[in-house]
């Protein structure tokens, strides 16, 4: 599904962490979850992509935004 979904050429892509056997959008932090990120980040890189956009939970409000960032740039 995301490999025909980045043919679209999409500018932004939205990115939240949750599990790959629940259908709802959980919004979790993305160390949480059990997508395939690294499968993602490297889609994205090979893509035209331009923004990504987290949504993750507001708890700490931008400090966990910083954090799921920086997890994802480390993958």
């Amino acid at each position: 599904y995301l490999t025909e979904f980045i043919r679209l050429k999409p500018r932004i892509i939205h990115i939240g962490g949750g599990t790959k056997e629940v259908e709802k959008d959980e919004h979790v932090n993305l160390e949480e979850g059990n997508y395939d990120l690294k499968f993602i980040k490297e889609l994205i890189k090979k893509s035209s992509t331009e923004y990504i956009t987290f949504e993750v939970p507001l708890k700490e409000g931008i400090k966990n935004h910083l954090r799921n960032i920086n997890y994802f740039k480390g993958i």
